[in-house]
């Protein structure tokens, strides 16, 4: 396997470690606080995670014969957790069905994972050249930077944008 293959290959794993070791901290959390804050520091890390997956990864993929079906399932997986997220994100940390929502999200992050680890990994190796993994890496890192950056950004109120 090439070394960009390797790197960008090793990102992903490092990436899909910290957020296996995120949920299971928020598991386990039950101070309600905490909870948010867990689900808070999810968001950031998975969300820049699955941008630059989305930017580069899956479309690169979705251009070959073998990886086509699996970049698609791998986007409609993410938009589900996605969606998951969000309404967590919106609870507070001592409503009655936090933890069971919590519990299905990592259960649908879970699934992604081991099936990028193991068929998505496979067909970007096997699929895809050494230079075009050089380029999906590096816009991998710039889409992930990019949307952590933006993250960091208040968001602008609604109402101050109809203001004028």
């Amino acid at each position: 396997m090439a070394k960009k293959h390797e790197e960008l290959i090793d990102i992903l794993t490092k990436d899909h470690k910290e957020v296996k070791s995120l949920f299971e901290k928020l598991l386990k959390e039950e101070d309600p606080d905490n909870r948010e804050k867990m689900v808070k520091k999810i968001h950031q890390e998975i969300i820049p995670h699955m941008a630059g997956e989305e930017a580069a990864l899956y479309p690169a993929l979705k251009n070959t014969d073998k990886g086509r079906e699996i970049a698609l399932e791998s986007l409609e997986e993410h938009q589900v957790a996605q969606k998951v997220l969000r309404e967590l994100i919106g609870l507070p940390g001592n409503l009655e069905n936090f933890q069971a929502k919590g519990t299905v999200l990592q259960e649908l992050v879970s699934h992604h994972i081991e099936e990028e680890e193991s068929e998505v990994f496979k067909a970007f190796k096997k699929e895809i050249g050494s230079s075009e993994a050089g380029d999906i890496l590096d816009k991998f890192q710039e889409e992930k930077s990019n949307t952590k950056e933006s993250m960091k950004q208040p968001a602008i109120p609604e109402e101050t944008l109809t203001a004028w």
